[in-house]
């Protein structure tokens, strides 16, 4: 039994958000950050969810944490080329750990999404559905629904666009904004003052980068290939223009799009000495990622640093955190407000079953994120707060 007085908000926080929820049967693939304090998230899940597997993403893997994961659950290691060049061995695996048992699968960044003629046609009726947490996994899994002749036979769920996502979008992007700094000072010896800093896509994360650097830079440009957004960045009183000439003026360039904003003909543009900062993984960021790398070499006198070299090798472009995002440089943390995203990613499992809806992404019902919201205020508030009694 837990005890009150020691309770932690997050605990208090998540112990609210799983009371009026019944454990259920259907287990739980997981692909998630393994960073530190996902821990505790997983150990609700599994309350209510029992957890078959979990699947760190290697762009952002904390061996500790997973080390201490391992020690409770199954956890194995693909990447998404691997997922993408050998589907079969995934879903063997998966099938391997859930056996018969009904399960869902909660996705970062939209793995599943090349795969789901296949989940169909393996799992039949015993996947319940999937539920995405992220934008650009949102937009694979509705580009993949609109090539669909024929109706998936499970839902799927997202919580990408969620209210609930805005305030960790924020700060991730101010948690960026923090890393890329660091880095400068710590690998390059230098500073902001002075720089000119491109922000390529203008949502949630590009718009907090964006705003958390627009005092310590000479110059903040925005490209965003949505025109309403770069109008919205104008808006905004940040500069813009043609795409070209903005990479070639840049110091410091930061994808945060999600949906391949960089290419290797890219590095014939940009600036000498650039600095490339990702806002998420390099497959999702970079067109023909693996090709892009063999562009580079890793720098000897900088780690986490790779040196990039356009084709004819007359300039060098600094590749950041190996590529990685960058904030997971200090293990991208974002405070309290993951959880609200985390409650809202569990609440979603459980709601799988009833969704009726398989033609489109559906969304988790405006009531329980209400709920959700008001039950974090109240924990990380109001930490004299107590556990309400079940109903």
């Amino acid at each position: 039994m837990m005890d009150k007085n020691k309770a932690k908000p997050d605990d208090l926080f998540f112990s609210n958000v799983i009371h009026h929820l019944s454990p259920q049967s259907t287990k739980l693939v997981v692909v998630l950050h393994a960073v530190p304090g996902v821990e505790i998230f997983v150990d609700y899940l599994h309350r209510v969810l029992p957890i078959a597997l979990l699947l760190p993403k290697q762009s952002s893997m904390d061996q500790n944490v997973v080390d201490r994961l391992t020690k409770s659950f199954p956890v194995l290691h693909y990447s998404r080329n691997e997922i993408n060049e050998h589907p079969d061995s995934l879903l063997f695996d998966i099938q391997s750990h859930v056996k018969e048992s009904n399960f869902a699968i909660i996705d970062v960044g939209g793995y599943f999404a090349p795969l789901l003629n296949e989940l169909a046609h393996v799992f039949q009726d015993q996947l319940v559905g999937i539920v995405e947490n992220t934008e650009n996994g949102h937009q694979k899994y509705e580009h993949t629904l609109l090539l669909k002749d024929e109706h998936l036979p499970f839902p799927i769920m997202s919580v990408a666009r969620s209210p609930l996502k805005s305030p960790e979008d924020y700060m991730v992007g101010q948690a960026i904004a923090f890393s890329a700094e660091a880095m400068l000072r710590d690998y390059f010896s230098d500073v902001l003052t002075g720089k000119h800093v491109l922000v390529i896509g203008y949502g949630k994360i590009g718009q907090s980068i964006a705003e958390g650097l627009r005092k310590k830079v000479r110059k903040v440009s925005v490209y965003d290939q949505n025109p309403s957004q770069q109008m919205l960045a104008l808006a905004h009183n940040f500069a813009s223009g043609q795409r070209d000439i903005l990479l070639s003026e840049a110091d410091l360039i930061f994808c945060a799009t999600g949906n391949q904003s960089i290419s290797t003909t890219d590095l014939d543009i940009i600036k000498d000495k650039a600095q490339l900062f990702l806002a998420t993984s390099g497959d999702d960021e970079v067109i023909n990622y693996e090709r892009f790398l063999k562009q580079g070499h890793k720098d000897p006198h900088h780690e986490h640093v790779w040196v990039m070299q356009n084709p004819s090798r007359t300039k060098h472009v600094y590749l950041c955190n190996d590529g990685k995002s960058i904030n997971f440089l200090h293990g991208g943390i974002v405070g309290p407000f993951i959880r609200t995203v985390q409650a809202e990613l569990l609440c979603a499992a459980v709601s799988l079953q009833d969704v009726q809806d398989y033609e489109h992404l559906t969304t988790l019902d405006t009531s329980e994120r209400q709920l959700i919201a008001e039950t974090w205020l109240d924990f990380y508030l109001k930490p004299h707060v107590m556990i309400k009694p079940s109903t």
